[in-house]
């Protein structure tokens, strides 16, 4: 609820939905909708009444002969995606990433190379 009461025109929303979709979801982009938002939907080839809600929908087939679901079409496009954002920020983008990896260093022990594990390239001291 924080993260939605201040969307409005000026925002834009990726939704990834695939199959067995919570109900909320639906309640979520019907808000964003109401707010002028821009609502960016990645989904299975079933997403009908979520669809209807998007402004954009990308739709990636996940079904396949083995027992289950592979989600690599749909990992690509939302890399895609990602890397196409960080393009068009710009240095802002490379800035923000490399403070977070940062904080990824300095908070997760099991990062390679990290403090608190001790040792060279993250391996334990004896």
């Amino acid at each position: 609820a924080e993260d939605l009461v201040g969307l409005g025109p000026d925002d834009a929303l990726l939704v990834i939905g695939f199959r067995r979709r919570p109900h909320i979801l639906r309640e979520v982009m019907a808000m964003a909708k109401e707010a002028g938002a821009e609502t960016v939907l990645i989904a299975d080839l079933t997403a009908s009444r979520t669809a209807q809600l998007a402004t954009v929908t990308l739709r990636c087939h996940n079904r396949g002969h083995s027992l289950f679901d592979s989600y690599a079409a749909p990992m690509s496009v939302l890399n895609y995606l990602c890397s196409a954002a960080g393009l068009a920020l710009g240095e802002d983008a490379v800035a923000r990433l490399a403070d977070i990896e940062r904080l990824h260093e300095r908070l997760d022990p099991l990062v390679a190379g990290s403090p608190h594990r001790g040792g060279a390239k993250g391996r334990p001291s004896k």
